[in-house]
């Protein structure tokens, strides 16, 4: 597909790829259109008909232009290639220093402070993981580097003991120390995660101009702009103990409302603790496939080497997908600040993969041993990137260390294809 683009308009730039949350308009999309039609003085459906047209007729993909974006849906992918993306792998960007800056917020808008608290830590907390030099402002009292061995549930607890609620209520204040934090560090990437109405809009633009090519602006989202919440419990935060402390950060990094808060969801077994939902997933994936017997030797949509994934259930080719694209996701969470996404990949992806496992007829035919290859396939894949991803979360780590004395450590697949430890 870029050899396609380039063929026709070798100035424009690259057809980049990236994963889509909501499958219901396609797997992967492409803002190409809408760049090159900025370039070429083209209308992006011109752009984008000119490059459907020119597709080879191969790919192993449907496309569709929708509002000037393309939109791919996969068909079939290659067992190999898909083996590949299952296997995490650390990031490459060793050489780029990255920068995090969280603003405190004043007492009206301390929800809103502990949601980009937690994004900020989850994403410090990957950089540093993988090795990336990184470093971590909270404020100008609270400053942290990859080189810290303080656990991400001692930085969250420091960062709500120190916030100095009347030194960071204006707005030309905030945008003054930003910039000045800027002309100071030499950081390749700096994301600014910003409390609901931290800066003025026109204080926003100004920043956004100062460091445009490498300053990341990171606010919340409408559903976090306005709030009811009840902030009473915030206070009790301070005493709860770190396997709460991380759930609580992973729960506030994801896509709920801040009027739908639920306090007692860290501290509690259910879905909604996705933690704790994740460790039960991979419990019940590895038993039931230990369970499974011998594999059957007939499977639709699969041929040993490629899966036709026009040819299989709903639930089987969504958790296929999800699970191609959760390493993607995590690193864009590293080094692209996409952190919301990543828990929203992870929440998706798990919850998928309890549908599959909850089939009848599915749950059948693992008791009957007539567990079919690609199902087999399909299922050891899940739990390979599922616990590669979260063996390097190490709010994870902290959240399992709360439960390893019971002796319930979750079970993960091993690195073979196939093997299960």
């Amino acid at each position: 597909m870029q050899e396609t683009a380039r063929k026709l308009w070798p100035q424009a730039l690259d057809l980049d790829l990236r994963a889509m949350s909501d499958l219901r308009n396609g797997d992967f999309t492409s803002d190409f259109c809408l760049r090159t039609a900025a370039l070429m003085k083209l209308p992006p459906a011109e752009i984008g008909a000119r490059l459907i047209a020119e597709f080879p007729p191969d790919l192993p993909v449907d496309v569709d232009l929708v509002e000037g974006y393309l939109n791919f849906r996969l068909t079939r992918v290659l067992v190999e290639r898909w083996r590949d993306a299952l296997a995490v792998k650390p990031v490459q960007e060793n050489a780029r220093e990255t920068l995090i800056l969280v603003v405190p917020a004043t007492e009206a808008r301390r929800v809103s402070y502990l949601r980009q608290l937690s994004l900020g830590l989850i994403q410090f907390s990957i950089l540093r993981t993988n090795g990336v030099t990184c470093r971590l402002l909270l404020g100008d009292n609270l400053e942290f580097n990859n080189n810290s061995d303080l656990a991400i549930t001692n930085i969250f607890t420091q960062a709500l003991s120190a916030v100095k609620a009347e030194a960071w209520s204006d707005s030309v204040a905030i945008r003054s120390w930003v910039e000045q934090i800027v002309r100071e560090n030499e950081a390749s990437k700096i994301f600014v995660r910003l409390p609901w109405r931290a800066l003025s809009r026109r204080d926003f633009s100004r920043l956004w101009s100062y460091g445009k090519s490498r300053l990341q602006l990171c606010g919340d989202e409408k559903i976090w702009q306005q709030t009811q919440c009840e902030e009473s419990w915030v206070r009790n935060i301070l005493d709860w103990n770190p396997m709460q402390q991380a759930a609580l950060i992973v729960y506030l990094a994801g896509p709920q409302a801040a009027d739908d808060l639920d306090p007692a969801v860290p501290r509690l077994g259910e879905r909604s603790n996705l933690l704790w939902q994740i460790w039960c997933t991979m419990q019940r994936a590895v038993s039931m496939v230990s369970r499974g017997g011998k594999v059957a030797p007939v499977s639709s949509g699969f041929n040993g080497a490629c899966f036709d994934l026009n040819g299989w259930p709903a639930d089987q080719r969504e958790l296929c997908v999800r699970a191609l694209f959760l390493s993607e996701f995590y690193n864009q969470a590293c080094i692209g600040g996409k952190v919301r996404e990543f828990v929203l990949a992870l929440e998706c992806a798990t919850a998928v993969f309890n549908q599959f496992m909850n089939c009848p007829a599915r749950r059948q035919s693992i008791e009957n041993s007539t567990f079919s290859e690609g199902e087999t396939e399909i299922m050891t894949g899940v739990c390979k990137v599922l616990s590669g991803i979260m063996d390097r979360l190490e709010l994870y780590q902290v959240w399992l260390a709360g439960i390893d004395g019971a002796g319930s450590r979750p079970f993960f697949i091993a690195d073979s294809d196939k093997g299960v430890g």
